[in-house]
């Protein structure tokens, strides 16, 4: 599978589809990503014939809306401004939740990208799957921008499952190498925790019940995420806090029936307790 197209690849690409635009893929995605609320284009009129089924077909794909604007003798003035389709936060779980479908259960079960170190992130936003073409985006140098962890409520919440890969078959029908990049991410395994949603994604690799990796991160904070539900006991915070403690402090760990084990070069650096409530396992989302 090939690597998402560089910047200057992107660019070339974007001049063979939609010729003018070209020049204005810096605009683009800053308008895209809430920087920028409008372009304004100055075509002559025979460019504007031209050109103007390419940009018609562009705002359909993107989202965007052309407006003309008063002509200047023999050039055409048009304003190319966002439609109706914005991208949202990704800091509202919620809003998130709900504009993916996930069940009422899991809406707000989402990681932050702002936490995650294995995405170069550059912009809160995120867009929605019809936005600019995935080539165009230049956030994909290192990885898919947009890729972010789903965590059901627990491991078996079939109305989740069910809607994530509903979402990925839509991907993969339009866009079949953002659907490869999407399927990478998710064998990423994640251990969940039983607590409120929560639980840890790891940059590594699952070996039955022994995990080798270089990075973890949480899910989100268990201080805050712990009042929402009446399900979980007092200790569950620090058990969290326990858990996210060792997995920063090791390079392998392991899981067992009373709980986990950590590693760093080798060396046992300490062990996490389960607590009898919760059930601790390993998942991958593909």
């Amino acid at each position: 599978m090939a690597a998402p197209m560089s910047f200057a690849a992107a660019r070339a690409e974007m001049e063979r589809r939609y010729g003018i635009l070209a020049n204005h893929v810096p605009e683009l995605i800053d308008m895209r990503f809430g920087r920028r609320r409008a372009i304004q284009l100055s075509l002559a009129d025979e460019e504007y014939r031209e050109h103007r089924p390419a940009l018609l077909d562009f705002c359909r794909r993107a989202g965007f809306e052309l407006r003309s604007r008063k002509s200047r003798g023999a050039r055409k003035m048009l304003l190319l401004r966002e439609g109706k389709k914005r991208a949202f936060d990704v800091g509202n779980e919620e809003q998130m939740g709900r504009r993916f479908g996930y069940p009422t259960c899991c809406a707000r079960n989402f990681l932050s990208l702002a936490q995650d170190p294995f995405i170069n992130e550059q912009d809160r936003r995120l867009v929605a799957i019809e936005a600019l073409p995935f080539e165009l985006n230049p956030y994909l140098r290192t990885s898919p921008f947009h890729l972010f962890k789903h965590f059901p409520c627990r491991p078996d919440c079939a109305a989740s499952l069910r809607t994530a890969r509903r979402l990925l078959a839509l991907v993969r029908a339009h866009q079949p190498r953002l659907a490869h990049d999407i399927e990478r991410f998710n064998r990423w395994p994640a251990l969940v925790t039983g607590v409120c949603g929560l639980g840890f994604v790891f940059d590594g690799e699952l070996l039955g019940e022994r995990l080798r990796y270089r990075e973890a991160v949480s899910s989100g904070e268990a201080e805050s995420l712990l009042p929402l539900s009446r399900q979980n006991h007092p200790e569950d915070a620090a058990v969290f806090s326990r858990l996210a403690a060792l997995l920063s402090s090791c390079d392998e760990v392991a899981l067992d029936e009373q709980g986990l084990s950590g590693w760093r070069r080798g060396q046992p650096v300490g062990r996490v307790r389960r607590p009898a409530h919760l059930t601790w396992r390993w998942l991958r989302f593909a």
